[in-house]
């Protein structure tokens, strides 16, 4: 096991494993799922994985193997694609095929989608089929009834994005919440971007806010210095700088740890003094701007 690749020391971490290992004859239990799993396209490197993550793998007998990988070629899945979902998450093969086509059911029907597209999502975010299903249900009602996106609009979003369905509704409604209320951004640019919704609020909040004080922000495709936000919260901060910032990497640190509120403050002027005027006017407008956005809705 070890010549293999396995890693003993994550798989005896499993509850029992090292135990039924123990009991195991390599030529007459390991030997046979090895050649099984090879035959449907899997290398040693990824047999070992498997056994390291999913040692449970090896009580599965040779029609339990071929059953539950030949579930996804028998829906059109392309074996390539299907060996690394299962190399990904080898968990999946613990799952019967009758609970992977309930849990694909399910979410085909919720979130309207058509077979091809759900393979692309399940190919994407193999975790989907992993994942508790009602919390990937959730994610329509977050969408569709708490942000008000319509259903076509939630399919569309889900096709551009499958890690939706398996991202925290609090990661999504403090997204949402920021490009909504705090960038003004209308609905059909926030689905547009639908990638953003689903990365790290932090990075969202930092960055953007800091290209607003800058004078940087730009949302409108049809204007110069147009900064789409799927692209700002890729990459890291050196590539931010680089690309949307036009400020070197301690710079952009400097600025970014300030709290809006404190961004005019000769506190900041003494870190960066290279943020001009226009820059701090830039940020007093994003703000006022923010908050007659919010009181206006309030009002109605």
């Amino acid at each position: 096991m070890v010549r293999l690749g396995v890693d003993l020391s994550k798989l005896e971490s499993v509850p029992g494993a090292a135990n039924m290992l123990v009991k195991l004859d390599f030529h007459q239990s390991i030997e046979p799922v090895i050649w099984k799993l090879h035959g449907h396209g899997f290398s040693l490197e990824q047999i070992a994985r498997l056994f390291t993550v999913f040692p449970k793998v090896l009580q599965l007998s040779s029609e339990e193997i071929d059953t539950r990988i030949g579930y996804f070629l028998q829906h059109n899945f392309v074996q390539a694609d299907v060996v690394q979902m299962f190399f990904k998450h080898p968990t999946i093969l613990e799952l019967s095929p009758v609970d992977v086509d309930r849990q694909l059911a399910s979410i085909q029907t919720v979130f309207q989608l058509s077979a091809d597209e759900l393979r692309k999502s399940v190919v994407a975010v193999p975790k989907l089929i992993l994942h508790p299903l009602g919390k990937t249900k959730d994610i329509y009602v977050v969408l569709s009834k708490m942000m008000g996106f319509s259903n076509e609009a939630v399919r569309q979003m889900v096709c551009q994005n499958a890690t939706l369905l398996v991202t925290e509704r609090d990661r999504l409604a403090q997204n949402f919440m920021f490009m909504h209320s705090r960038l003004n951004l209308p609905l059909e640019r926030i689905q547009q971007w639908s990638t953003v919704l689903s990365s790290a609020p932090h990075l969202l909040s930092q960055r953007a806010t800091f290209l607003v004080r800058r004078g940087l922000f730009q949302p409108d495709p049809t204007k110069p210095l147009y900064t789409p936000l799927s692209e700002v919260v890729n990459g890291d901060d050196a590539q931010f700088c680089e690309r949307f910032g036009l400020v070197d990497e301690d710079q952009y640190n400097c600025l970014a740890a300030i709290p809006p509120r404190e961004s005019t403050s000769a506190g900041i002027l003494s870190c960066c003094p290279s943020l001009d005027r226009g820059s701090r006017e830039a940020e007093t407008t994003f703000e006022l701007r923010t908050l007659r956005s919010i009181n206006s809705r309030s009002n109605h």
